[in-house]
Formats: C-alpha cells, structure tokens, sequence
C-alpha cells in the first residue's frame, strides 16, 4: 500500500514538530517530533511496508506492534484528508 498527500495542505515545520492544515476542510492539525518524523517519510518513501520497516529498525520494536500503529496513525490521517492510500 503507497500513501499519497493531499494536495489541499499548507504544512509549517517549527524544530522538529508540523502544523498542518487542510485548506479544503479549515482543520489544524499538529504532528509531534515522531509523527512530524513519518510525515516527512512519506515524501522519501511512501510504501507503508517500508516506512513499517525503518521505523522497527530505528526504535528495535516489534514490526507487527508498529504496523498497527502506523496503521492507526495514517487511518487518523486518511480520515482528516491529509493522505490517501493509492
């Protein structure tokens, strides 16, 4: 599965951190270091698998317990149309 962003975002990177925001919809969101750390994945790597993998390799976790947190975080995303899955 690949993820696309949505072409309706104004993001703001301060430090390490995001604030994104969705034109379409006037929705604020902001990401914390780690999540700021995915989002930035997406552009490099948008294969969910892969992006599953790097994360495993920098933390040392479980893969299946960071699949089904990411998979938690890109559906919150999906549903806030700031990605989509293609």
């Amino acid at each position: 599965m690949r993820v696309k962003k949505s072409k309706y975002l104004l993001s703001y990177k301060e430090e390490d951190e995001y604030l994104i925001i969705n034109i379409y919809t006037n929705q604020i969101y902001a990401l914390d270091k780690f999540s700021s750390f995915i989002w930035e994945e997406f552009d490099k790597t948008p294969i969910v698998s892969d992006i599953s993998k790097l994360i495993a390799k920098r933390t040392n976790e479980d893969i299946l317990i960071i699949q089904k947190d990411l998979d938690g975080f890109l559906n919150s995303l999906s549903k806030g149309g700031l990605i989509k899955f293609v």
